[in-house]
């Protein structure tokens, strides 16, 4: 690639092939990148994607704390899970409990990502 790169709409500028936008909400979004060179040529592309919006709830089941996970996302999806950055678990759906050892406490913090993609969601923290 040759020249700068120009900004389009509400996202970045960028002087190599990245650029990053953060979105207000979950959903579906038409996501398109257009990349102009310095002699004329213009490529176009866009693709569909659906933003992870993430909840979790803590609980206890027998004395021992456990968090439940749910969101959205794409439909039929593998999904990845971290706890505090760190990956526990891999699953096609939209929901997971995670049950911490007994006596576990303190503020965890889950993000789930769409396996294969650069789709995650915010990062969600809850105390136990």
């Amino acid at each position: 690639m040759v020249g700068p790169i120009v900004p389009i709409a509400a996202f970045s500028v960028a002087t190599a092939p990245a650029a990053l936008h953060h979105y207000a909400a979950a959903g579906p979004f038409t996501v398109a990148l257009e990349v102009r060179d310095d002699v004329g040529g213009i490529a176009t592309t866009s693709t569909q994607i659906t933003l992870i919006d993430l909840s979790a709830t803590a609980g206890k089941v027998r004395g021992a704390p456990q968090v439940n996970l749910a969101w959205t996302g794409s439909a039929g999806a593998q999904f990845t899970i971290y706890r505090n950055g760190a990956l526990i678990g891999t699953l096609v759906g939209s929901a997971w409990t995670d049950a911490l050892a007994r006596g576990s406490s303190g503020t965890f913090t889950y993000a789930v990502c769409q396996a294969g993609v650069a789709i995650c969601s915010a990062r969600v923290a809850i105390t136990v």
